[in-house]
């Protein structure tokens, strides 16, 4: 594809530049011959574009259309869900489909089982079970046929989607992949057990504590749906991007504790020019606000309002 790209796209270069000096020479006739016939190379390098990215997409999902990489996909496409209105609207048909599909969804907790395994002490077993829950209720005609869905979504939504994936979660995809769409039999003991031992095996350097696991993409997602839709009105761009960093706090803990103070002093300051009547109603605020404690699975919601208790009194 190279080699006819860059020659169709060169030809296609050099008429183009004729036919603009001969427009400028005043041969009209003979500039248009040389725009028709560049815009057939340019087309035709359109074309090599066109059809190696058809390759390349179909080399990155597979002939099955790997949901562990649709899941990559979906993952690296997270950013910046606070501040883009947009990009949230987009997502909420993935996460529709993800929910409400059970090929999908049954799918969706294999993979962030075996991707992201958090206090698992026996590997082997854990494996095992992860398997046969989702063997249970799935086949090779409904995985393709819920993939191809979830990956229409990807493509409406306007996805990026040459994702860098590591070696080691590929091999990973691969082989769930074949575990999943293949029944062991004799002929197949050796590659079945094979891919198996490799899911064990990438279980097992990846297994982390509860302390360190982070929330999957689904969960993250609803969070910046829900969260901003629900305090759209009172959240500046500024207070999005605050709250879109959260996740990325190395001290989650402090950051509340920060809004918190600021909250509570900004409230401090209005009473001092406030009515009588203001001012109890300020107080019992005041006291709601010192009784809230840190708690990571309402930490999103909790520096909204705190952000937004801020904004309201300021202005």
């Amino acid at each position: 594809m190279d080699d006819k790209y860059t020659d169709n796209y060169h030809k296609g270069s050099v008429l183009m530049q004729s036919a603009l000096k001969k427009y400028a020479n005043g041969d009209y006739k003979g500039g248009d011959k040389d725009r028709r016939e560049a815009n057939k190379y340019y087309d035709s390098a359109e074309l090599e574009v066109n059809h190696d990215m058809i390759n390349r997409m179909n080399s990155l999902y597979g002939e099955s259309l790997n949901f562990g990489v649709i899941y990559k996909v979906i993952e690296e496409n997270t950013d910046n869900l606070y501040t883009d209105e947009k990009k949230r609207k987009s997502f909420k048909p993935i996460i529709k489909l993800l929910r409400e599909d059970k090929v999908l969804n049954t799918q969706f907790k294999l993979y962030d089982a075996l991707r992201n395994p958090k206090d698992v002490e026996n590997v082997s077993t854990y494996v095992d079970e992860a398997f046969n829950l989702a063997k249970s209720s799935l086949n090779e005609k409904k995985i393709k046929d819920s993939n191809k869905k979830l990956l229409d979504a990807v493509h409406k939504a306007n996805l990026f989607e040459y994702v860098d994936i590591n070696d080691d979660e590929m091999d990973l995809y691969e082989n769930v992949e074949y575990v999943l769409l293949n029944n062991v039999t004799f002929q197949s003991l050796n590659d079945y057990s094979a891919a198996k031992a490799k899911v064990r095996g990438y279980v097992t350097e990846h297994n982390v504590s509860g302390e360190k696991a982070t929330a999957s993409v689904p969960g993250y997602i609803d969070k910046c749906v829900s969260v901003t839709e629900k305090y759209s009105r009172g959240l500046t761009d500024d207070e999005y991007k605050l709250i879109s960093e959260i996740y990325e706090s190395l001290d989650k803990k402090s950051l509340f504790e920060k809004k918190k103070y600021e909250a509570i002093n900004t409230l401090h300051e209005y009473v001092k020019t406030s009515t009588d009547a203001d001012k109890e109603e300020v107080a019992m605020i005041i006291e709601k606000l010192n009784a809230k404690e840190f708690n990571e699975k309402t930490l999103l919601s909790d520096i909204a309002e705190l952000v937004e208790i801020t904004q309201i009194i300021n202005d």
